[in-house]
């Protein structure tokens, strides 16, 4: 990934508000998100550098599921190539 170390630190070059534009939320909304990344120790932002101490625990965290992008008039190829929903724990 571009900018990234092998110890997991970024170098974030762009402001809150670029960063929040970019993901097509507000800059509040991106700070607010940001800053409980960190309340979460998911995170450790110092001015332009990005560290993420354990990537495990940020994945976890995120509850990623790639079927959110499966919009109901997908063809039926794209459903079936999705994986099954992860089970309730």
């Amino acid at each position: 990934m571009v900018g990234e170390t092998a110890d997991h630190n970024y170098r974030l070059p762009m402001t809150q508000a670029e960063l929040g534009d970019a993901l097509g939320i507000s800059e509040v909304y991106a700070n607010r998100m940001l800053r409980r990344l960190e309340n979460s120790n998911l995170i450790v932002s110092d001015q332009r550098m990005l560290r993420i101490p354990d990537l495990d625990a940020l994945k976890a965290a995120a509850e990623f599921d790639a079927r959110y992008l499966h919009l109901d008039g997908a063809p039926q190829a794209v459903r079936d190539a999705l994986p099954p929903p992860p089970r309730a724990s």
